[in-house]
């Protein structure tokens, strides 16, 4: 007998792990009315998303080890083996802004920033390595040309400012688009000359 296996979409998650349910129409050699249990194990040929010219496509399963228990188990011969595909859809991410993000008063909204006020979460860990990216992208908005009144920085981020780690596919996620956190203005100081 031969069962049909479909894949299970899965976001990324690191692993080729993959799931699959299964049929065994009469056509493929069931008899109606039997029962028993398909055990399988079913893996995916990448860990990776799937894309063809910039559109989820579908990534190969491989399906290995079928067996069958249960109660009418012993009446067929099984075809161990099989295929199937998934999506594999890409996991997103999120961004912060943190760290002393901090300028004296000028008159202006403009921020500066460097990697280390980047906080990027959602990123998959596998075999204790994490994977994980810089950020390039140095300008940021105070919300307030006051210093009384600035209390957070913002961003906008491109693709083309992530610089992935060497472990790491960055096409299997979604980039954050923006990042806000903390931020403050300090005031300026004067010099006042005195004429009499």
């Amino acid at each position: 007998m031969t069962i049909d296996f479909t894949g299970v979409n899965k976001v990324y998650d690191g692993l080729t792990t993959a799931s699959v349910t299964t049929a065994t129409p009469v056509a493929n050699g069931y008899v109606a009315g039997d029962v028993f249990s398909i055990n399988r194990t079913a893996n995916f040929v990448s860990k990776n998303v799937g894309w063809t010219n910039s559109v989820l496509s579908p990534v190969g399963i491989s399906v290995t080890a079928a067996n069958l228990t249960g109660t009418d188990a012993a009446n067929y011969s099984l075809v161990t083996t099989g295929t199937a595909s998934a999506i594999i859809t890409p996991k997103a991410l999120s961004a912060a802004l943190v760290g002393n993000i901090s300028k004296t008063y000028d008159g202006g909204t403009s921020a500066t920033l460097d990697n280390s006020n980047y906080s990027i979460t959602g990123f998959v860990t596998v075999g204790g390595v994490t994977e994980g990216t810089r950020v390039t992208q140095t300008s940021g908005t105070y919300n307030s040309r006051n210093v009384l009144d600035a209390n957070s920085a913002s961003t906008t981020l491109a693709s083309a400012q992530f610089t992935p780690n060497a472990n790491t596919l960055l096409s299997n996620y979604v980039l954050p688009t923006s990042a806000t956190g903390a931020a403050q203005i300090t005031p300026s100081t004067l010099a006042v000359s005195y004429t009499g």
